[in-house]
This record gives structure tokens, sequence and C-alpha cells, in this order.
């Protein structure tokens, strides 16, 4: 009999302006980029090798030493990084060689609003090979089809047209 999987959400796009101390000990941000949030992680520019690893291995010690089965990505959209080898194309294949080794399967999957297939397409098709995407599409067009709630997030959802369109073709909102 399997067990229950087990998934983190990890949050690797932004970390909050109190009580952070990280840019007090290495070039984790940059001011190139800008998120929601605050300033952006350094994961392209001057010295960001070792910012990269740091969340790779941050990554890895969830899944090795808390026996995580699966990552959700938060807010893969503003992860910026337009480096030749992307962020989250590496952290796959870190995560894939470790799940290799531990024998078990191991899940990454992205969160984000822009409906990108490239974050599931395989590297030969120009993605990033991830194993799923979080449908916000989805879950906004429920949430506001259950609870009316038509602010934010939810102000372009609430017909249960959108409901089926994500459940059709995955997204309500494409091109």
């Amino acid at each position: 009999m399997k067990g229950i999987a087990v998934a983190l959400d990890v949050v690797y796009n932004h970390l909050g302006p109190e009580g952070n101390y990280l840019q007090d000990y290495g070039p984790y941000f940059t001011d190139r980029y800008k998120t929601p949030w605050n300033e952006a992680i350094n994961l392209d520019g001057p010295y960001s090798d070792d910012v990269r690893l740091f969340f790779i291995e941050n990554a890895l010690y969830w899944i090795r030493e808390f026996h995580m089965d699966a990552l959700r990505l938060d807010a893969v959209h503003a992860v910026f990084d337009f480096s030749a080898l992307p962020f989250l194309k590496e952290l796959k294949e870190a995560v894939r060689d470790l799940s290799s080794r531990l024998g078990r399967e191991v899940h990454v999957i992205a969160e984000s609003d822009l409906n990108d297939t490239r974050l599931v397409r395989s590297p030969k098709q120009g993605g990033f090979a991830l194993d799923a995407q979080w449908s916000d599409d989805f879950h906004h067009a429920l949430h506001a089809l259950l609870t009316n709630e038509r602010e934010g997030y939810y102000r372009n959802f609430g017909q249960i047209q959108h409901l089926a369109k994500a459940f059709r073709e995955g997204f309500v909102y494409t091109g």
C-alpha cells in the first residue's frame, strides 16, 4: 500500500522585506527586476551562481530530509532569469537527478499567472519539463463561481463557461 504524497509550497521568487537579512550575506537580490513583493532574487546577474545553488540546495534539502514528494513553486512568473540555463530548468534537472538516486518520484509543479505551457513542455520543445502547472484560471473560475467573489484576481471570472473552458483547455485566458 502506498503512503500519502506530501507536497510543499516553496517560494523562490521573493523574500519578505521584514526580518530578511540575506542581503547582508551575499548578492541574493537584484534591482534589475521588481516583484510585487520587493526586490527580485538575483538568478541571472553577477554572482548569481551561488544564489541559484542556494535555492536549488534548499529544494533538494526538503526532498532529502523531509521526504517531500512534490514541490509547488509559487508564482514563477516573478522568477526573473534570462540566462542560458534558466533557473527553473536547472532546478527541475537537480530534482530529477535526486529523485533517480532516491529511487522515488518527486514532482515539480509551477504556479504561474502567465498560462505559459513552456513550463511543462520538454526541453526539445523549448520548455523546462516541469511535471505540472497549477492552474490559476481553474482555481479562480471555480472560486468565483462558488463564492460570487469578483474582486482582485476574480474580477474576470464567475461564469460557468469559464470553468468549462478551464476543464476543456487548461486555461480560461489564452493568447
